[in-house]
């Protein structure tokens, strides 16, 4: 194989190539299930498909499912009928920015180089990669007649499905915008690269017109290949691979060239390149969306389940439910709604599952309420506990909301993992798993939240780490970021400044700070950059430990270096816990991104 990086042209044999091992990825995976986060909030019925005659106050919800249809062709086209895209879940006023497939903006320009908003791109290789993402538009200055238009906007998300799931490369011909070109990174194209014609990676646009053959990915029948196998570095994919691009799709990623640039690769072994004279396969799309549906998703339904059997007893259950607490007062008005149970032998509902209103009227201090009233007793089942959180959520509104449960606990039960994982797969609903102290299942918890869809998270029983382990989840599987978290001793006597940076990614952000001791132990204030005082208060709630929280309308106080003032008022060094978390703002992230559609 020969590859060019840096203008210096590399060819590795089959020896070398299985000497230099990457990672290697391998899917079977034919239907693809996918989420967008849309910046607008297009009104409708909330229904698919749209009923024959629609109802006026539809059109707009219409107009985006036309779209995804489109997409759904196109990406079947692509992969000459193997591929076919399945459910695809829509959140809208940019709730779960952070956690879809695909962050769909109302506007997007490339003309200013300062702008937070240029134009489609996507990670490449990054479908089911924690972060990695699709970066789409409504209206785009690049394409401003075709990108509202159903094929315009269909088309151009399977371009970018082509970087984001395939990890193939762009094949037509712009320039890079640095001089010389050859400056540029190996995948940007250039003005001196040759299109791949036909190709989606090329022009997408053409196929608009209805020459489907604009759909197909590149083969040796067109240039630069046909001249030259590795395609001569003339376009970014022969650059990064030296090969056309269902060469690319059909090849183990064990052999992919060595680029630190290039993440691990899914070979999707369903696929098959086409053969001469019938390089070209336009297909039958009569099934193409067959397994599609769309479902405009309401607000977030999450749900905590607490272990508060007898080994919970002391401070486990005090720092339990403090943590707990934090989780439900982080929880967004206005786009979540939260239920609690507790579980010992069997499990309660003791908070109805109920939508948290804009602005919140006192449900998130009523579930905290009832978590507060906790105390610990009994046994420990885990597979009711499981089961019966499940059944809450699935009762809740007929079950249509996207949602999560929460469950923590420190023991050990036998469970049958087929039941729980086969029920919380069905509903497509996540389990998240905290195994709490020394004596907890770790392998169970790990199986349950790997077989859902979840995560497993593994936590002492100090507060601060609990903590930390619940704002992580919440980061996971909701709209918040994690900003920092630090732990460092406060001297006795002394006052100390933690440095807490909250940028303009950020439209709010929530501060705790938890340490041992009494309430009075410790004075905090809120500083700005120029060390006065915000005005922020912390309240400050005392358990086993003690932990203080601050809510922060960076909005309005504007992005910048910020300081947790902390006074210890005792002759004993404390160790001081802060962390920092926050909501961002219209779809800002910290994630870097290639691939431009043309």
């Amino acid at each position: 194989m020969t590859t060019i990086e840096n203008g210096a042209r590399t060819t590795y044999s089959a020896g070398e190539l299985s000497s230099r091992p990457l990672p290697r990825a391998t899917s079977t995976t034919a239907v693809f299930d996918l989420s967008i986060s849309l910046e607008e909030n297009p009104q409708g019925d909330d229904e698919y498909p749209e009923e024959p005659t629609p109802a006026t106050d539809d059109d707009d919800q219409n107009k985006f499912e036309k779209k995804i249809e489109e997409f759904a062709d196109a990406v079947f086209q692509m992969t000459n009928g193997k591929h076919k895209i399945g459910k695809v879940t829509i959140f809208r006023d940019g709730d779960q920015a952070n956690n879809t497939d695909v962050q769909w903006k109302e506007n997007c320009t490339d003309s200013d180089p300062t702008t937070t908003a240029p134009g489609p791109r996507a990670n490449p290789s990054g479908f089911g990669v924690a972060g990695a993402r699709i970066y789409f538009c409504t209206n785009w200055e690049g394409a401003p007649t075709l990108m509202d238009t159903p094929k315009g906007a269909g088309f151009t998300l399977a371009h970018e499905w082509g970087h984001y799931t395939y990890g193939i490369y762009d094949e037509y011909v712009a320039n890079c915008g640095q001089t010389p070109e050859t400056n540029c990174v190996i995948f940007f194209p250039r003005s001196t690269d040759t299109a791949s014609s036909p190709s989606i990676m090329n022009g997408q646009w053409t196929a608009v017109s209805g020459s489907q053959d604009w759909l197909e990915v590149s083969t040796l029948g067109v240039e630069p290949y046909a001249t030259q196998a590795d395609g001569d570095d003339k376009n970014g994919q022969a650059r990064v691979f030296g090969e056309n691009g269902w060469a690319t799709l059909t090849r183990d990623p064990a052999t992919d060239p060595r680029h630190s640039f290039l993440p691990t690769r899914t070979q999707y072994t369903n696929l098959v390149a086409p053969t001469a004279p019938n390089l070209i396969v336009n297909d039958d799309e009569s099934t193409a969306r067959s397994e599609l549906d769309i479902i405009w998703a309401g607000n977030q339904v999450a749900e905590l389940m607490i272990d508060t059997s007898g080994s919970m007893s002391g401070t486990p259950i005090s720092n339990a439910k403090t943590a707990a607490s934090l989780l439900v007062g982080q929880l967004t008005p206005g786009e979540n709604a939260v239920g609690v149970g507790r579980f010992t032998s069997s499990a309660t509902q003791v908070f109805a599952i109920t939508d948290i209103p804009d602005p919140d009227t006192g449900v998130r201090s009523g579930a905290q309420t009832a978590i507060a009233a906790f105390s610990a007793g009994g046994g420990t089942d885990i597979e009711d506990a499981a089961l019966t959180a499940l059944a809450q959520v699935q009762g809740f509104q007929g079950g249509t909301r996207p949602s999560v449960v929460y469950l923590l606990t420190d023991g050990q039960s036998s469970v049958n993992q087929t039941t729980v994982i086969n029920a919380y797969t069905a509903a497509k609903v996540p389990l998240v798993t905290f195994g709490f102290g020394s004596g907890v299942n770790a392998g169970l918890l790990q199986s349950l939240a790997n077989g859902t869809g979840g995560q497993y998270f593994f936590s002492p029983t100090t507060l601060a780490q609990i903590q930390q382990a619940f704002v992580a989840a919440n980061a996971a599987f909701s709209s918040s970021v994690v900003v920092q978290s630090t732990t460092a001793a406060a001297t006795a006597s002394t006052t100390d400044v933690r440095n807490v940076t909250l940028d303009s990614s950020l439209a709010t952000a929530a501060i705790n700070v938890s340490f041992a001791g009494a309430v009075t132990d410790v004075s905090l204030r809120l500083l700005d950059g120029t060390g006065a005082d915000t005005g922020a208060a912390f309240t400050c709630n005392a358990g086993a430990e003690v932990s203080c929280d601050a809510e922060v309308d960076v909005t309005t106080l504007g992005a910048g270096q910020y300081g947790v003032e902390v006074v210890n008022n005792t002759s004993s060094d404390i160790d001081v816990s802060v962390l920092v978390s926050g909501t961002p703002s219209d779809f800002e992230s910290y994630d870097c991104e290639c691939g431009i559609a043309a």
